[in-house]
């Protein structure tokens, strides 16, 4: 597969962003969810899904909304399996 230098850049960024994200999440918060940001929609097993509640995208000048403008969703737990599957 082949990535153009500039999706390459874009994609590392990405990563970069969202690394550190889930450390602050880890570290910082200790793993809790603020349920003021974010409104559960789903659990299952050990996996909990949320959705951005939109007042706080507004709240926070929409920066933290993907590229398509759709709030953000938000995974936590664990889920067994191979690193293969």
């Amino acid at each position: 597969m082949q990535i153009a230098p500039t999706d390459r850049l874009e994609l590392q960024d990405l990563i970069m962003s969202n690394l550190d994200k889930y450390n602050t999440f880890v570290n910082a918060r200790k793993r809790t969810v603020d349920l003021h940001c974010w409104k559960q929609i789903k659990a299952k097993e050990r996996l909990t899904v949320f959705s951005e509640r939109p007042e706080t995208a507004h709240a926070s000048g929409g920066t933290d909304l993907t590229g398509s403008g759709l709030p953000m969703i938000l995974c936590v737990g664990t889920m067994e399996g191979k690193r293969a599957s």
